[in-house]
């Protein structure tokens, strides 16, 4: 079983009373220890207690072998960055385009889109084979939930990619297939990734069961 030390029971009862923004890291502490035990056990020194947290709940893992699981993280990290070249790539591919607005609206929604699905990716990379129920909902949900939305996001640019090239001023038809057909590969590797992990199985796992294949 997971166990995780906290503070001293003392001090959890000061973060408890107090409020603001110290609540909301109260709160965060609540997600965290999502089917945590809480034990208050006497310090090894036989002064004070303090505040001793055992995982109970379920284990969740994906329903792949462990050199598949490092396989397909590898495969995530690639997919990023092929999407993240093919964005910028487009972007740079006719500057005149980049002076619609709504380009330029989109381009800003996908580097944000694109600095969340980092952050997370991050996390998912990290995150050990048997996750916690925090865990879990932290990396695999999170992951899915951002790849709709960046999914959403680039095919948003896309469309307005073409209709700047169409309907702006100079057409280009080099400029665009280079700039849209940039696009559109990003798009469509942002598809498969959704899809991909859309479908991943996940074992729902019993606490006795941690570390067994």
């Amino acid at each position: 079983m997971k166990r995780v030390i906290l503070f001293p029971a003392a001090g959890w009862k000061r973060l408890t009373d107090t409020r603001g923004r110290v609540m909301k890291r109260k709160r965060y502490y609540e997600k965290y220890f999502e089917d945590f035990k809480e034990n208050i056990v006497p310090n090894k020194n036989g002064k004070g207690t303090h505040r001793e947290y055992v995982y109970e709940g379920y284990y969740y893992r994906q329903d792949l072998t462990r050199t598949r699981q490092i396989l397909l993280r590898v495969c995530y990290v690639l997919l990023f960055g092929l999407e993240l070249y093919f964005f910028i790539r487009g972007g740079f591919s006719a500057a005149s385009r980049n002076q619609n607005p709504a380009v330029v609206v989109c381009q800003g929604l996908n580097m944000l889109c694109f600095i969340w699905l980092a952050w997370i990716l991050i996390f998912y990379v990290a995150a050990p084979r048997d996750m916690t129920v925090y865990q879990y909902k932290s990396t695999a949900l999170q992951l899915v939930k951002a790849l709709k939305l960046s999914m959403a996001a680039l095919l948003l640019l896309l469309i307005c990619t073409v209709f700047a090239e169409i309907y702006g001023a100079g057409a280009d038809v080099d400029g665009l297939i280079s700039g849209a057909g940039s696009q559109a590969a990003a798009a469509i590797l942002s598809i498969v990734w959704f899809l991909t992990e859309k479908s991943m199985k996940y074992k729902k796992l019993p606490n006795y069961c941690k570390g067994e294949e």
